[in-house]
């Protein structure tokens, strides 16, 4: 029996280990004294991972939003969709210019504004005057005032307001205003108001029946009936007692048209009277109007 010859093998490499540090090493007494479970550094055996170099590349700030593919070999991305840099960029001048301004400029400087005080100053002193006059034609007298102290009386409270108001709008039609003319002439635009809300809130009404009492082109008789009704808020009996030359439309639409206005005028004037410092403004120049009625009943 012939004997076979041994297989040949390659040896295996020897397993590459990291060397162990000596014990008395200051690495391995750190170790021991940080390891948990006080094992020492002699007993186990370990591998350190291998590192492998990583290059990477910037993308700048400004494309941070575009989509980049890296290539091979090269240190920037090159993204979908370039930036175009070569793109024209507008002169200096044209920047700087502004768009033309179609219609008039408001603007809210003191010497194009009216003050408010000046208006509400207007109003009651033309309050004060109105009564005095209506007074004089015995439209009033002393009774509606007495009565009025005692919030009896609509003549003295929102009569003679609205009588004033449509005295306003009246006078505003025929000189042409595209506004309010007052009785000392001054006159209150669109453009020169003072901003406000209470003045928002008021001059929008009153163009609105200022526009209305325009487009009915009133006659003479005709006004003067819508004065008397405003002032007695609708009262026949004192209107009809009154005879300032008034006398209704016979049309009946037209006739409600011109009671409709002057409720409604009614209705701002009562709105107006509740206001705190219009209530007391409005006791001085009632005052007033009776002392000037006692004067004159006297005389």
């Amino acid at each position: 029996m012939t004997a076979q010859p041994p297989l040949h093998t390659t040896p295996k490499p020897p397993l590459h280990t990291t060397p162990k540090p000596p014990l008395d090493s200051p690495i391995a007494a750190t170790v021991n004294h940080l390891s948990p479970l006080h094992f020492p550094l002699n007993s186990f055996s370990f591998t350190l991972p291998r590192l492998h170099p990583v290059t990477t590349s910037s993308v700048d700030n400004d494309a941070t939003n575009t989509t980049g593919v890296v290539s091979a070999g090269k240190s920037r991305p090159k993204y979908r969709g370039q930036l175009e840099t070569d793109r024209e960029q507008l002169p200096v001048q044209e920047l700087k210019q502004q768009p033309e301004i179609v219609g008039p400029l408001l603007t809210d400087s003191a010497s194009t504004t009216l003050q408010a005080i000046v208006i509400w100053d207007s109003f009651f002193k033309a309050y004060e005057e109105i009564g005095v006059e209506l007074f004089q034609s015995r439209a009033i007298g002393l009774q509606d005032i007495e009565s009025w102290k005692d919030s009896h009386n609509k003549i003295v409270s929102t009569g003679i307001p609205a009588y004033t108001f449509l005295e306003c709008f009246l006078r505003s039609i025929k000189i042409g205003s595209p506004g309010f003319v007052l009785r000392n002439d001054v006159e209150i635009t669109s453009v020169n108001r003072p901003e406000g809300r209470l003045l928002d809130w008021l001059y929008e009404p009153m163009s609105v029946m200022k526009a209305q009492i325009k487009h009915m082109d009133l006659t003479e008789s005709e006004e003067r009936y819508l004065y008397a009704h405003c002032l007695y808020a609708g009262d026949m009996e004192k209107i009809e007692g009154w005879r300032n030359g008034g006398t209704p439309p016979s049309d009946v639409i037209r006739r409600a048209q011109l009671e409709g206005i002057s409720r409604r005028l009614q209705g701002l004037c009562l709105t107006l009277s509740r206001m705190p410092t219009s209530r007391r403004r409005f006791f001085e120049v009632v005052k007033k109007i009776e002392q000037e009625a006692r004067t004159l009943h006297e005389s």
